[in-house]
């Protein structure tokens, strides 16, 4: 009984060990970059386990091509406040 619309469904979640294994960071690179405030909070299942949004991955490549560059964590902080003031503004 469908009235012709399709639900938006939301990609599926991730897992840190698939995160992990996409983006080459370590889990323990993970969790330190939502520490130091790089990423926003990781969502949680019921469980407490991280539950990252695919919308998380480009955001994450984005990161690792900055320390590529050599730029330090202080910076990279910097360009994620920038990010998350510019995303509470809209």
């Amino acid at each position: 009984m469908s009235d012709g619309h399709a639900l938006k469904q939301e990609p599926p979640a991730l897992t840190i060990t698939q995160v992990a294994a996409r983006t080459g960071l370590s889990a323990d690179t993970l969790r330190y970059y939502e520490r130091a405030g790089l990423i926003e909070r990781v969502a949680r299942t019921p469980h407490g386990h991280r539950s990252y949004a695919a919308s998380d991955l480009g955001w994450l490549e984005f990161l690792i091509r900055l320390r590529e560059t050599g730029m330090s964590i202080s910076r990279m902080q910097q360009y994620a406040r920038l990010r998350s003031s510019h995303a509470s503004a809209t």
